[in-house]
């Protein structure tokens, strides 16, 4: 099996709730540096009112103004 199938190209999206207490600023701040460090084409998007899952509509952390934004950005 070729390793060529799992090679991906295009601008990485990345979508983080700011109320995620999992993932704090500070290390979406670190992803980015990274990713700028290592050359990978990337936008992060950062919702400050979100929580962990807001893109899931059958949670109780469905924000759907952040859930539509990051849905039409892919």
């Amino acid at each position: 099996m070729s390793t060529d199938l799992y090679f991906r190209t295009g601008v990485w999206q990345i979508f983080f709730g700011g109320m995620d207490r999992g993932i704090p600023k500070e290390i979406v701040e670190k992803v980015d540096i990274a990713l700028e460090a290592a050359d990978v084409e990337h936008a992060i998007y950062y919702y400050p009112e979100a929580d962990h899952g807001f893109f899931c509509n059958e949670r109780k952390s469905y924000h759907p103004l952040a859930a539509q934004d990051a849905w039409h950005r892919t």
